[in-house]
């Protein structure tokens, strides 16, 4: 509680009536001894200044060197008294470290918010007409230079599929899409061959896939076509393992002897016997054995080659 101290004491010729005055403790410094206590001396009413009961000069905050509670607003003050015929009031006061912002330091893209104090505002924050976004709706993403209040804002919002080119694969599929626009391609194959199969098989490849060439469609069933056919004249002694339908070793044939086979047809007046020399050939050859009966040899009854048979005569 304050403390008050005997200002004045006015005292009249009449004696009838005396008057006293307090001022708080603060004010001790401000009193002046020598002022007039003759109210006439300042005031034809006679109405002595400082009278709580009438119309004092020291009513209002300002009269103490102090300040209203609504003046004070959000300043943080060291003194306040409460003042007869006044109130509450306050003096030493300065506003908090967190009010300090105003058109020198927060500008351009910014705007000062929150509450203030002398002036000077607690934030600093982007304009919101300038920046309307904090995050965008699915499918879309910030465009152009944000700004960062401890906060990034952005100016809009656009989708990223505008500013991306679809590639068109033709023939071939898309290998893949913008992972932020999945609707566009952004590499397309080359080739067919992330669907086709790769029939390679043990003996090699008989075609490839015309829109896949490292890949093969139809193999060889066998290795036929690595395989030389070696059939002779004469036949085959052996075919390919991993070709049934080729030789692999020709045969070689020796020809039989037909000497002393001269006759080309079979003889009529003798027994016979023939030869084929073979390797190829197929002509039969023939040699008299042996005359029939009515028939002699004309040479010595030799039944040769040579022989010659006749009839035989009495």
């Amino acid at each position: 509680m304050c403390r008050w101290i005997l200002l004045f004491v006015f005292v009249f010729v009449s004696f009838a009536d005396a008057k006293v005055y307090w001022l708080p403790d603060f004010l001790e410094d401000n009193l002046d001894r020598n002022a007039r206590v003759n109210p006439s001396d300042d005031d034809p009413s006679g109405d002595p200044g400082g009278d709580p009961g009438g119309d004092s000069p020291y009513d209002e905050c300002s009269d103490w060197g102090m300040i209203t509670a609504s003046e004070k607003g959000n300043k943080t003050c060291a003194v306040s008294d409460n003042i007869p015929n006044v109130g509450l009031c306050y003096k030493d006061c300065t506003c908090p470290s967190k009010y300090k912002y105003d058109s020198t330091n927060c500008n351009g893209d910014k705007e000062v918010a929150g509450d203030s104090c002398d002036g000077k505002y607690e934030l600093c924050r982007c304009k919101t007409s300038l920046f309307p976004y904090t995050s965008c709706p699915t499918g879309y993403v910030p465009s152009g230079t944000p700004c960062n209040d401890g906060s990034v804002h952005y100016r809009e919002c656009v989708s990223p599929c505008d500013s991306l080119t679809d590639y068109d694969c033709g023939d071939f599929d898309c290998k893949q899409y913008y992972s932020d626009c999945p609707s566009k391609c952004q590499v397309c194959y080359t080739d067919n061959c992330h669907i086709r199969t790769d029939n390679s098989g043990s003996y090699g490849c008989k075609k490839y896939w015309d829109d896949c060439p490292s890949k093969c469609e139809t193999p060889y069933p066998d290795n036929c076509h690595n395989r030389a056919d070696n059939t002779t004249d004469y036949g085959c002694e052996k075919y390919w393992a991993d070709c049934p339908s080729k030789c692999q070793i020709g045969k070689n044939c020796t020809p039989n002897d037909c000497t002393g086979y001269t006759l080309t047809t079979a003889p009529t007046d003798a027994a016979y016997e023939t030869c084929v020399r073979g390797c190829g050939s197929t002509t039969v050859y023939y040699k008299r054995t042996q005359c029939k009966s009515g028939y002699w040899d004309l040479n010595n009854f030799l039944c040769n080659s040579n022989q010659i048979c006749t009839w035989k005569t009495n």
